[in-house]
């Protein structure tokens, strides 16, 4: 156990919107773990509505207590106040010494309330570059109150800067952390499982099916991808379907790709998926350090993707090449044809991102710099 006297038996509540599995859920899993075994910590998962998911299966499975507790934003300002008192006493039964919210509602919420929870610090997770968020009173309240900001992309601090003036030596970038497991080239359990003809040329992107990420963009790419000497590409999108399944599912089949594309729903066997494919896509139009695309690099995996901060951050210069504007269908479909065709470069470009996730995305980085950081928050707070 790493000796950080501030954490030791410290109360730690890591607040999400739901209790569903996203990348902001799988990064606060690897620190809430860390921070149990490594540092001593009591931790806690919460998520910000009654029913459980796989997230809480997780926790089941890892052994970290977990607790839905419901609590909306409001639509007028009394029941939004009764609504986030409930919630603070709720915290406060529980006694924590930090929470750490993910994402904007909890941001908002635990921004709004913990001072009325007896917690010593409260830290706002920025996951993107401001999707959603407003310059409002609310908002302009929250983050006033917040104790700090850990931002996971430089996109996502100058967000917070610009719109908010939140001071720079408030703000620590800490980039998300994966864990790193080599590919395996004779990986072919997935292929088997979809019937996938061995030489099938074979792309995924790992994202959960919302309106936030740009599916529509890369089924249209994907109609576009034609390769030389090879049966026809599959496309495999990976992640749970929270709104709009239907809609990718009916524009495939006016495109003419039915046949061409799959829909996985939520994957557990992330690694294993990743081994099974040639490269990786990620087509979104906001993103602060995209989960998905970290464990493809990880997994020695060329990607191809939408040419915003928080994948470029991701890619470095060496994955510059093969990102395409917003909503740029040929230039996406461009990038996606080019890997596929030529196995050597896809290989060399793998070898690089693989080397760029060891080297800058280590999961213990992220642990030890977070633990680093709660524990100079909470000693700052007694001196207080």
């Amino acid at each position: 156990m790493q000796s950080m006297i501030p954490l030791h038996h410290a109360r730690i509540i890591f607040v999400f919107g739901s209790l569903d599995l996203g990348g902001a859920e799988r990064q606060g899993l690897l620190l809430a773990e860390s921070l149990r075994n490594d540092y001593g910590a009591e931790v806690e998962v919460w998520g910000l509505k009654n029913s459980p998911g796989r997230l809480s299966e997780l926790c089941e499975e890892k052994g970290l207590p977990w607790r839905g507790v419901k609590c909306g934003w409001g639509r007028y300002a009394l029941t939004r106040l009764a609504k986030l008192g409930k919630f603070a006493l709720t915290l406060r039964k529980r006694q924590p010494d930090a929470i750490l919210a993910y994402t904007r509602l909890p941001n908002l919420v635990c921004g709004i309330a913990w001072h009325f929870t007896g917690a010593r610090i409260m830290v706002w997770n920025q996951r993107d570059e401001g999707l959603l968020l407003k310059d409002g009173f609310w908002e302009r309240l929250a983050v006033r109150n917040a104790s700090c900001f850990i931002s996971n992309s430089l996109a996502g601090k100058v967000f917070l800067e610009k719109l908010y003036r939140v001071p720079s030596r408030k703000i620590s970038v800490i980039h998300n952390g994966i864990l790193l497991s080599a590919r395996a080239p004779e990986a072919t359990a997935w292929r088997k499982k979809l019937q996938i003809p061995e030489g099938t040329p074979t792309a995924c992107m790992i994202a959960n099916i919302h309106h936030y990420k740009d599916h529509h963009t890369l089924l249209r790419a994907w109609a576009l991808v034609t390769l030389k000497d090879s049966p026809p590409p599959v496309l495999l999108l990976a992640g749970r379907i929270d709104e709009g399944g239907d809609e990718l599912l009916t524009l495939a089949e006016q495109l003419g790709i039915s046949e061409r594309v799959k829909l996985l729903g939520q994957v557990d066997d992330v690694g294993g998926l990743l081994r099974s494919v040639d490269v990786c896509v990620h087509s979104s139009v906001s993103e602060g350090l995209p989960n998905a695309v970290l464990e493809a690099m990880a997994a020695g995996i060329a990607v191809a993707g939408t040419d915003i901060p928080g994948i470029r951050e991701a890619v470095g210069p060496d994955g510059y090449r093969f990102l395409a504007p917003v909503r740029d269908v040929e230039r996406l479909a461009s990038s996606l044809a080019e890997l596929l065709q030529d196995k050597l470069l896809r290989e060399r470009v793998g070898a690089l991102m693989l080397e760029r996730a060891k080297a800058e995305f280590d999961v213990g980085e992220l642990c030890a710099r977070t633990a680093a950081l709660l524990a100079r928050e909470m000693t700052a707070d007694e001196s207080l």
